[in-house]
């Protein structure tokens, strides 16, 4: 099953949104967001036009090519980020007011129809909140794997010795 995702930028003029089917999580489509912003507000002369840079960036992303699928585009612009209702997370990019102000929204089943906002900040305090969502999850996956290590050894047969045997 996808992560999905929707990505608002606004600046002073413009508001562009895109939809992500896969990978919508801040692992990743949040650690995306967060090169990509480094780049564009690194780039000679981003100031200018910033928010639709940070467009331009996005829509170059894709989806490597597998052996029974081509490259496809990771994000696909869409009228209105609200219409999909299927998504987990919505980053929203904020760039008015020659300010960058980056918020996180997560859905859930106990809530379908609003989001709940996990962050808002700076782009500073985002490449914080990245850097410790990975950290944390890196950390959750490690001791679900020894977790699961330990049912593996809890569940084997043992002998009338006490020697753990093989299966077969």
């Amino acid at each position: 099953m996808s992560t999905r995702s929707t990505l608002t930028i606004k600046t002073d003029h413009t508001t562009i949104n895109f939809y992500r089917h896969m990978d919508g999580y801040v692992a990743e489509a949040g650690n995306t967001l967060l090169h990509l912003l480094d780049k564009v507000v690194n780039a000679k002369n981003a100031w200018q036009h910033p928010g639709v840079k940070l467009a331009e960036e996005i829509m170059k992303q894709q989806y490597e090519a597998r052996e029974h699928r081509p490259a496809e585009p990771t994000y696909e612009l869409t009228d209105n980020a609200n219409q999909h209702g299927d998504r987990e997370y919505h980053y929203n990019v904020d760039f008015t007011k020659n300010n960058i102000i980056i918020s996180v929204y997560k859905w859930g089943y106990n809530m379908p129809f609003m989001g709940k906002q996990i962050f808002e900040g700076n782009l500073e305090q985002y490449k914080n909140f990245v850097v410790k969502w990975i950290k944390h999850n890196q950390e959750v996956s490690r001791s679900m794997n020894r977790e699961e290590e330990q049912q593996k050894i809890t569940k084997r047969p043992i002998t009338v010795t006490g020697r753990r045997t093989q299966k077969v």
